[in-house]
């Protein structure tokens, strides 16, 4: 039936989502301490926090503001959640310099987790919304490149999308 009406989405998506973004994203470092007083069968595991970069476009406000400024005003909460401050001035920028501050900072290379990176296009594809999607595509284009350069800094990236058409 959804294909007859030209959408389809996947519960298997949404499954993989959900517990992406559920997921406590800390890892053992490796090294265990035995306290003397313990007995060799108790051990304790220090864990280090990986950070992360969650950005769910269902979440941010880019049909008030522009995607733009809605996407650097995301990038600073999660610089500010994390005690840092970003001085890039472009978007590409900004998201770079993120990745790589949380990971100099951290010593653990960073996720990237993008809910829904398609909704910024898809919420304009009526006819007269079509100059908006091609400037959220501009906008998509250049924030993703940054993807690529920032492999160095990076362990995981997801990317979820909303909807997949069929003709």
């Amino acid at each position: 039936m959804l294909a007859e009406e030209g959408t389809t989405s996947s519960p298997v998506r949404a499954g993989l989502a959900s517990r992406c973004w559920s997921v406590p994203w800390s890892t053992s470092s490796g090294a265990e301490e035995t306290s003397s007083k313990a007995s060799s069968s108790t051990t304790n595991r220090t864990f280090r926090s990986i950070p992360v970069i969650k950005i769910p476009f269902a979440s941010i406000s880019y049909r008030e503001i522009s995607l733009s400024t809605a996407l650097n005003d995301e990038l600073d909460r999660i610089a500010y959640s994390y005690g840092h401050s970003l001085a890039g001035q472009s978007l590409s920028v900004k998201f770079g310099e993120l990745i790589k501050v949380l990971h100099t900072a951290s010593g653990q290379k960073v996720v990237v987790l993008i809910d829904e990176y398609d909704k910024p296009l898809i919420d304009y594809l009526d006819k007269d919304s079509l100059p908006c999607a091609r400037q959220n595509r501009s906008v998509l284009k250049s924030f993703y490149s940054v993807l690529k350069n920032a492999d160095p800094n990076l362990k995981l990236v997801f990317i979820t999308i909303l909807n997949c058409f069929i003709y």
